[in-house]
């Protein structure tokens, strides 16, 4: 859906629709595969709560204290206390 939001308006009115509707679930949303600064703004202005991709880092077999906080402080807020997410050094 990120891919075709970067040039299809439709599909890019749709993703904040869609990241609303699991909200009202309570549910979390992680988009994944950002590998541009186009696509993490077009993530962030949709609201997901947590991004992943190479744009922030590859892969790494050792995840061990490698956890970020959310692209926002209302997404850090939702987190806060729930063991989820821990600064980088």
């Amino acid at each position: 859906m990120l891919l075709q939001a970067q040039s299809n308006p439709r599909a890019k009115s749709i993703l904040p629709k869609l990241v609303e509707i699991l909200h009202d679930l309570d549910a979390k949303v992680v988009c994944e595969g950002i590998e541009t600064p186009a696509q993490w703004q077009i993530a962030r202005q949709a609201g997901v709560d947590l991004v992943q991709g190479f744009l922030f880092a590859r892969p790494e077999s050792n995840l061990q204290g490698k956890w970020v906080a959310p692209p926002d402080e209302a997404a850090a807020a939702r987190y806060a206390g729930q063991g989820f997410l821990r600064k980088t050094a």
